[in-house]
This record gives structure tokens, C-alpha cells and sequence, in this order.
């Protein structure tokens, strides 16, 4: 009989012991999917900000390469009214 009792004791120990385990499990996965909504959050806006940045930029890209092929064509231009004109500045 003295067995069953310590046998029964230890049974109750571990129980109790798994009800506190499996609480502390839970309150930490309660915290991480908090973790996970602030991250998404945070991840979203620096998403945005990327996206706010990055179309302004397109903008100057895009007017810088037209200033460039604008100073190409006019260079082109040059060149060719050059070669109309000879070595002494008159048309042929």
C-alpha cells in the first residue's frame, strides 16, 4: 500500500507539474504571435516607406536619362551641321 501512495503522489507531481508547463507554453506562444503582428507591422511600414521612396527616384532616373539622351541628340546635331560646313566655316 505504501508504494501506491508514493506511486499516486508522484502521479499528481508530474500532473501539476504538466498543467504549469503547458501554461508557460502557452503564455509564451501568446507572446510571439504578439511579436509577430508588431513585426509584420514594422515590416509593412518599412515596405511602404521603400515603395515611397523608390517611386520618386524612378522619377529622377528617368529625367536624368532624358537630359543625357537630350545632350546626345543635340551632340549628334552638332556633328552633323559640322560635317555640312568645311575646313574654312562655309556650307558646300
Amino acid at each position: 500500500m505504501d508504494l501506491q501512495v508514493i506511486l499516486i503522489f508522484i502521479l499528481a507531481l508530474l500532473t501539476i507539474n504538466l498543467l504549469i508547463v503547458s501554461f508557460y507554453i502557452l503564455t509564451v506562444l501568446k507572446e510571439v504571435k504578439t511579436s509577430m503582428r508588431k513585426i509584420t507591422g514594422v515590416v509593412e511600414s518599412i515596405s511602404e516607406f521603400g515603395a515611397n521612396v523608390s517611386r520618386p527616384l524612378g522619377s529622377v532616373v528617368s529625367l536624368i536619362l532624358s537630359l543625357v539622351e537630350g545632350y546626345k541628340t543635340v551632340q549628334s546635331i552638332k556633328s552633323l551641321h559640322e560635317d555640312e560646313r568645311g575646313f574654312n566655316g562655309k556650307r558646300r
